[in-house]
């Protein structure tokens, strides 16, 4: 009996030390409002970690007559629940860019920096790509 217990709750220890937990920046889009968020999950939502992210560069991206596309800058803004702007109703996408900086892991040292992209239509069909390396270099 003891031994099924020990094997048990090793078991249970190995399973619980074996989570690794990271933020990632969410861009949502809700009318011509944009909000970032940066928490673990499109769902949760963390606005007390909101102001290490709240110099992220934000796009409107609207396609242009010529077939082109113009990257229009939204400026943020931070409050304690949220960090907004104000998105160019003619948008197809929304783009997020932000260099965190540098981060040491164990023995790993990297620039940690953060995409992130959000189509206005929910429709996959009518999702392009941006084709643009300076906004958005990992598309």
């Amino acid at each position: 009996m003891n031994r099924l217990l020990f094997t048990a709750s090793l078991a249970l220890f190995l399973q619980l030390s074996s989570v690794a937990n990271a933020h990632f920046v969410w861009v949502v889009q809700n009318g011509e409002t944009v909000q970032v968020q940066f928490s673990e999950s499109a769902q949760s939502l963390e606005p007390e970690l909101l102001k290490n992210v709240s110099t992220a560069s934000v796009w409107s991206i609207v396609s242009g007559t010529q077939g082109g596309v113009k990257f229009l800058e939204i400026p943020l803004t931070l409050s304690e629940a949220s960090l907004s702007g104000m998105m160019d109703p003619k948008s197809n996408a929304v783009v997020l860019s932000h260099n965190y900086g540098v981060v040491t892991k164990g023995d790993s040292t990297f620039l940690l920096k953060y995409l992130a992209k959000q189509h206005v239509s929910p429709l996959p069909g009518q999702w392009s790509a941006i084709n643009d390396a300076e906004h958005l270099p990992l598309e």
